[in-house]
Parts: C-alpha cells; sequence; structure tokens
C-alpha cells in the first residue's frame, strides 16, 4: 500500500469550498470531500476535522475572499462596489450561485451549528455593509445594509435562476446607484 498523497492544505481547502459550493452541505458526503481534496479520509479527518468544522474552514475562507477584494480601495463606497464586482464574478463561477447564500437557501436542512455558522456570515456581511454606509456618512445605515443584503440575496438566486452575468451586473450597479445616489 502506498503512502497517502501530500497535498498541502490551501490547494485541499480551496477544493474543499468548491465541493461545497457545487454540492451544498447537504450533498457533500464525506466521501465526496476526501476525493475532492485529494486527501485519505483519515488525513482529511486529522487535517480539517469532521463535516461541520470542514464547512466552517471553507465558508470562513470564501467570506474571506470576498473582504479581501476591497483591500485595495481607499473610499467606502469603492468598497462596496469591489465587494460587488468580487461577488458577481465569485457567483457566475457556480450553478449555485454564492456559497453563503446558497447554504443560507438551505437553512432548515443544516444541523443547527452550521445554521449559526451562515447566520454569522451573513451578519458579518451585512456588518461590512453597514460599516460603509456609516463612513459615507449614511443617514438609515442598519435598514440601507438591510437592503444590500436583499440586493445580493436576490441577484444570487438570479444567478441561480441562469440570468447572464451581464444582467447581474447591471442589476447589481442599479441597485447600488439607486440605494447610494
Amino acid at each position: 500500500m502506498g503512502r497517502p498523497r501530500k497535498v498541502p492544505k490551501e490547494q485541499a481547502l480551496e477544493r474543499l469550498m468548491q465541493c461545497f459550493w457545487a454540492q451544498g452541505y447537504p450533498g457533500c458526503s464525506m466521501k465526496d470531500l476526501a476525493a475532492a481534496s485529494g486527501l485519505n479520509p483519515g488525513s482529511l479527518h486529522s487535517s480539517f476535522g469532521n463535516k461541520e468544522a470542514i464547512f466552517a474552514q471553507a465558508i470562513e475562507r470564501y467570506a474571506a475572499q470576498l473582504i479581501a477584494a476591497v483591500d485595495g480601495a481607499a473610499q467606502p463606497r469603492a468598497q462596496l462596489e469591489a465587494w460587488f464586482e468580487t461577488f458577481l464574478s465569485r457567483t457566475a463561477q457556480s450553478p449555485r450561485g454564492c456559497l453563503m447564500l446558497a447554504s443560507a437557501a438551505e437553512l432548515a436542512q443544516l444541523p443547527s451549528g452550521v445554521q449559526v455558522l451562515v447566520q454569522q456570515q451573513l451578519q458579518g456581511v451585512r456588518g461590512f455593509f453597514a460599516a460603509c454606509l456609516s463612513r459615507m456618512g449614511r443617514d438609515k445605515v442598519t435598514s440601507d445594509a438591510g437592503l444590500l443584503l436583499v440586493l445580493i440575496s436576490g441577484l444570487s438566486v438570479q444567478a441561480r435562476a441562469g440570468m447572464s452575468h451581464e444582467e447581474l451586473v447591471h442589476l447589481s450597479q442599479s441597485g447600488l446607484s439607486r440605494l447610494l445616489d
């Protein structure tokens, strides 16, 4: 019997994230995750933990990748625009739309710990939106941040329904303009 193949942890985590993104939490078995990561089941478990722990790391990676997109933008409006551009680019990569929002749509099917994690990630996004809006001097920070969350939810659903990337970009820009101008 050969030694298990060594896969860099970051590469394995990216593959795990892609597996959850493509199949959803309920659709991924540990066997699927082991195959996607390139790790044998024992190495997968020792490196990342159980399915819930793996999902936690995967969704945190997804959220971090969205937030990393705004690092270069100094102004809050530019940060929001960069976030939305990255969101749409990432959403176009999967027929399931956004990993966080697809997971939110499946919330009732998820274990309670995963439900909490998804809700926390969504609150983190809403908090990011609120911080940007606050720095812009907006009056209705809480409600406007909620509207931005509703906008991305609608965009994600439309992406899942097959709307073209160009249409999604147009709607995103239109929604941002109406809310921020």
